[in-house]
Protein backbone atom coordinates (compact mmCIF):
# COMPACT_ATOMS: atom_id res chain seq x y z
CA UNK A 1 0.00 0.00 0.00
CA UNK A 2 1.51 3.24 -1.53
CA UNK A 3 1.72 6.52 1.03
CA UNK A 4 -0.86 7.86 -1.95
CA UNK A 5 -3.44 4.98 -1.03
CA UNK A 6 -2.50 5.52 2.92
CA UNK A 7 -4.07 9.64 2.39
CA UNK A 8 -6.84 8.37 0.37
CA UNK A 9 -7.82 5.76 2.94
CA UNK A 10 -6.89 8.64 6.08
CA UNK A 11 -9.29 11.43 4.22
CA UNK A 12 -12.12 8.82 4.09
CA UNK A 13 -12.11 7.94 7.46
CA UNK A 14 -12.01 11.95 8.16
CA UNK A 15 -14.81 12.48 5.85
CA UNK A 16 -16.93 9.63 8.32
CA UNK A 17 -15.52 11.35 11.28
CA UNK A 18 -17.41 14.62 10.24
CA UNK A 19 -20.63 12.64 9.57
CA UNK A 20 -20.37 11.14 12.59
CA UNK A 21 -19.56 14.68 14.30
CA UNK A 22 -22.49 15.77 13.12
CA UNK A 23 -24.76 13.33 14.08
CA UNK A 24 -23.52 12.83 17.17
CA UNK A 25 -24.37 16.47 17.99
CA UNK A 26 -27.93 16.61 16.77
CA UNK A 27 -28.48 13.74 19.37
CA UNK A 28 -27.00 15.38 21.88
CA UNK A 29 -28.79 18.31 20.91
CA UNK A 30 -32.51 16.61 21.02
CA UNK A 31 -31.11 14.93 23.98
CA UNK A 32 -30.12 18.17 26.35
CA UNK A 33 -33.48 19.88 25.30
CA UNK A 34 -35.58 16.78 25.93
CA UNK A 35 -33.98 16.82 29.51
CA UNK A 36 -34.50 20.62 30.11
CA UNK A 37 -37.86 20.63 28.20
CA UNK A 38 -37.16 23.59 26.41
CA UNK A 39 -34.51 24.82 23.35
CA UNK A 40 -31.47 25.32 25.73
CA UNK A 41 -29.16 24.05 22.75
CA UNK A 42 -30.05 26.12 19.15
CA UNK A 43 -28.99 24.88 15.92
CA UNK A 44 -26.67 28.18 15.85
CA UNK A 45 -25.01 26.44 19.14
CA UNK A 46 -24.47 23.10 17.35
CA UNK A 47 -22.72 25.12 13.87
CA UNK A 48 -20.87 26.94 15.85
CA UNK A 49 -18.99 23.40 16.94
CA UNK A 50 -19.13 21.93 13.59
CA UNK A 51 -17.20 24.24 12.13
CA UNK A 52 -14.90 24.17 14.56
CA UNK A 53 -14.31 20.17 14.59
CA UNK A 54 -14.72 20.28 10.84
CA UNK A 55 -12.21 23.07 10.56
CA UNK A 56 -9.52 20.72 12.63
CA UNK A 57 -10.37 17.89 10.33
CA UNK A 58 -9.69 20.35 7.36
CA UNK A 59 -6.42 21.55 9.08
CA UNK A 60 -5.30 17.70 9.39
CA UNK A 61 -6.33 16.89 5.04
CA UNK A 62 -3.98 19.82 4.50
CA UNK A 63 -1.21 18.51 6.44
CA UNK A 64 -1.73 15.00 4.93
CA UNK A 65 -1.74 16.71 1.49
CA UNK A 66 1.63 18.93 2.05
CA UNK A 67 3.29 15.75 2.33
Amino acid sequence: MGLDNIKNTVEQNLDKVKEAVEHGLDKAKEAINDKAGKDIVSDEHVAKVEDAVNGKIDEVSQKLGDK
